[in-house]
């Protein structure tokens, strides 16, 4: 399997980069599972790219013009028991040259974005030539032979049985499927709908098309070896399908190495993280230069979100919107879901523009924001904002600690007002910006408005 792979000199990649993956421990869920982020045009092709230079041992790829910087370009692959493959030009020229381990051994499946195939189909496919014709189409659409090995899997009632019960565990109300034949001629892929009528599958919607692609590379059963890649599962798929995929893509995981490039939050589990998944973002500075950024493994934030997952009392603080923050360029951190409730309200109220992305629901408690700024500062996010209450003992830590950040808290102790009642007798324990109804004071506007000016200036700049 894969350990890491480094890449210098090639296209957006100018200094060393590494990407180190995870190495799936045979048992827990997500324990062999990579996740790759990143904006747009930060590189995660480029990344698919050099896996597919390091498996070309004919050398069907070059290092053409535009992809070439002045100094030779170096991709090596280490795998995990030790071996290195280096690969760079002939001559400062487009010819690739390997040098180092021969690691041939080394079984490298990628899936492409672009997976529309077509239903008709003539000759045979094995799941051999499959993965190493898709393994070819990175960036162009083509079609690896899906329809000729779907007729390879009809045959074998096992892996048929498979690759059907995936597709009816990803989409509920799939049926069934086969081999048939044209009265004119010609061999095809048929479905059945659920009321007994048919048709070729490829009249089927693009999510279920690509799905047929997904899963038939997942019931490859003789290749764990193998390490699978899939860029953008996500696409065209309904988000009920993206939360199953994930799913089955977290199981298989436990003991086949899989490498998924994604934009979608819904693909990101913490239980998968806290098992031994890796988390890699690329970003690109300055337009100019992409760069790795990567989750330690023994960051602080580590055992922090291993508890997070086991807060069943809070599961506000793991979910699907607080996800977004490997995902987010700009983002702010509040302390609590109050303080994002109330501040989200106004600025609907108000009318009021942000340059910024408040992090899901708050952090669960000035205590914590240390944490959530190094899990950023990990991720590479450039800019990011935290906002406390006043009179914390954590803000002066966080100021010091990450200068490049725009940290700030508020004149008052609380974001609300908030009184205690004992007896009858009500005592103020907090004041805040807000009353004790959550309505913004009259007095507070001015210390309100100038902060979200300053972090929608910071944010912009």
């Amino acid at each position: 399997m894969l350990k890491q792979l480094t890449v210098q000199w090639y296209k957006g990649f100018c200094a060393k980069q590494t990407f180190r993956f995870a190495i799936p421990d045979g048992t827990h869920a997500g324990s062999g599972l990579t996740i790759i982020v990143g904006p747009n045009n930060s590189g995660k092709t480029t990344f698919i790219e050099s896996l597919a230079f390091t498996i070309d041992s004919n050398n069907s790829h070059h290092f053409s013009e535009g992809a070439r910087h002045a100094r030779p370009p170096v991709i090596s692959i280490t795998t995990d028991t030790g071996k290195t493959r280096r690969i760079t030009n002939v001559d400062g020229g487009s010819q690739v040259k390997l040098l180092g381990d021969n690691v041939d051994d080394q079984q490298i499946e990628i899936v492409s974005s672009r997976r529309h195939w077509e239903a008709q189909y003539s000759g045979d496919m094995d799941f051999t030539s499959f993965s190493h014709q898709s393994s070819r189409l990175v960036r162009n659409a083509g079609d690896p032979g899906t329809a000729a090995l779907l007729a390879r899997v009809n045959r074998d009632p096992a892996q048929k049985a498979q690759l059907t019960n995936l597709m009816k565990k990803l989409v509920p109300d799939f049926t069934t499927w086969t081999v048939d034949t044209r009265d004119q001629g010609g061999d095809y892929i048929r479905y059945e709908t659920g009321r007994g009528r048919f048709h070729a599958v490829d009249m089927l919607g693009d999510g279920i098309i690509s799905l047929f692609r997904i899963c038939l590379h997942l019931v490859n059963v003789d290749t764990d070896a193998l390490t699978l890649v899939i860029d953008e599962p996500e696409l065209s798929l309904h988000p009920s399908a993206q939360k199953m995929l994930r799913q089955v893509l977290s199981s298989a995981s436990a003991k086949k190495q899989i490498i998924i490039i994604t934009h979608s939050p819904l693909l990101v589990d913490w239980n998968d993280i806290s098992n031994g998944a890796c988390v890699i973002r690329l970003n690109k500075v300055n337009d100019m230069q992409c760069v790795v950024s990567q989750l330690n493994p023994a960051g602080t934030y580590m055992s922090r979100l291993t508890r997070a997952v086991k807060q069943y009392q809070k599961p506000e603080l793991l979910d699907s919107v607080a996800k977004e923050i490997l995902f987010a360029n700009r983002v702010l951190f509040l302390e609590g879901k109050e303080d994002v409730g109330l501040l989200r309200r106004w600025l609907h109220s108000s009318g009021k523009a942000i340059e910024f992305e408040m992090f899901g629901y708050g952090v669960g408690g000035h205590g914590d924001m240390h944490v959530y700024l190094s899990l950023a500062k990990d991720l590479g996010i450039s800019r990011v904002g935290a906002l406390f209450d006043g009179s914390t003992s954590s803000y002066a830590t966080c100021k010091s600690d990450f200068p490049e950040y725009k940290v700030e808290e508020l004149s008052v102790d609380d974001i609300r007002d908030k009184f205690e009642d004992v007896g009858g007798v009500k005592t103020q324990l907090h004041t805040g910006l807000f009353d004790a109804s959550g309505e913004l004071k009259p007095a507070s506007l001015t210390e309100l408005e100038g902060l979200i000016d300053d972090f929608n200036a910071y944010f912009s700049s």
